[in-house]
Formats: C-alpha cells, sequence, structure tokens
C-alpha cells in the first residue's frame, strides 16, 4: 500500500513533468520577409515558447526582436550561411515569444 507521502511525491512528479513538457515546445515560423508578415506567420505559436524566427536582411533585428521576444530572457541572433540554397537564407533570432505587435511603415 501507498503511504501518502509517496502519493503526494507520485503527483508532484507527474505535474512537474506535465508543465515543463508544455513549456518545452519549439516554435519555428517560415522565413520573414517584411514587417507585415509578423502577425501571421507567428500564429503557430503561443506566448512562452522556444521560437526561431528566420528573417530577411531588409529588415531591422532591433525592431523584430522587441516585438517578437520576452526580453526578460536572453535573445540570441546570428546569420544563417547557406551557399547552396539563397533564397532560402536569412538572419536569425532565438528568444522566448512574447507578442507585443505594432504597426510599423
Amino acid at each position: 500500500m501507498l503511504s501518502i507521502s509517496m502519493i503526494k511525491f507520485i503527483l508532484f512528479f507527474f505535474l512537474s513533468f506535465s508543465s515543463i513538457h508544455s513549456s518545452n515546445k519549439l516554435c519555428s515560423p517560415k522565413l520573414i520577409k517584411s514587417y507585415d508578415e509578423i502577425r501571421n506567420k507567428l500564429k503557430i505559436c503561443d506566448p512562452g515558447d522556444k521560437i526561431v524566427v528566420k528573417y530577411n536582411y531588409n529588415l531591422q533585428k532591433e525592431i523584430l526582436i522587441s516585438q517578437i521576444c520576452d526580453l526578460r530572457f536572453s535573445v540570441i541572433s546570428s546569420t544563417l550561411d547557406e551557399n547552396i540554397n539563397l533564397r532560402a537564407s536569412g538572419l536569425i533570432i532565438t528568444c522566448i515569444f512574447q507578442p507585443t505587435f505594432t504597426n510599423i511603415n
């Protein structure tokens, strides 16, 4: 027979594991080519997800970061070097998704 402390431990472990698993979602939308595409491309992501954003060279990374990322956490940005397929190349931002969309002209 299971003791009460053993039952509490099993419940705690189960609840902890399920909450950790749900917060580890990785969202990787398609290449963002303009500011107008941000809302549509990021509909597949939920706030709090880890997100890897590929964006075109003509977009400013600072504006994208301010609209997409949760600035309480680290933001990593780098270039994607793909010589084989230049149409899919671009810059990359990796962060925790927290949308604050505004209209950019």
